[in-house]
């Protein structure tokens, strides 16, 4: 019994540093036109905010700009280059930041406004 009580007791412990240290991990594979990754990531502690955005496609059309929309945020424009391949990196330090939650969906569209690319944060 004790050491099943040490047991349930370290991991409540663990779980605790956890939480406290504020890291939070979410990612979307988009599919469609080509494949998708989208992550964010939260890295908060006492007194210091970072967040950061990562996305990047592949095998869409080449030179071509694209509307990246995560939820209701704000929606990013992105261009692919000469292979049809893009990146983008955001970085948060304050407060002021996008709002990401599990279910959240994730849609890259073409200029024409057509769904291209979509998935779901997990």
């Amino acid at each position: 019994m004790k050491i099943r009580n040490s047991i349930v007791v370290g991991a409540v412990a663990a779980l605790s540093v956890v939480a406290l240290a504020g890291g939070i991990v979410l990612r979307a594979n988009l599919v469609g036109t080509g494949k998708g990754k989208v992550a964010w990531k939260i890295n908060d502690k006492p007194g210091q905010l970072e967040a950061q955005l990562e996305a990047s496609g592949e095998n869409l059309p080449r030179s071509s700009a694209f509307t990246l929309t995560i939820g209701s945020n704000m929606p990013f424009v992105v261009t692919t280059d000469a292979l049809g391949n893009y990146k983008l990196s955001q970085r948060y330090t304050t407060a002021i930041r996008l709002f990401v939650a599990p279910g959240m969906p994730v849609t890259l569209k073409n200029a024409a406004g057509t769904i291209v690319q979509s998935g779901l944060f997990q």
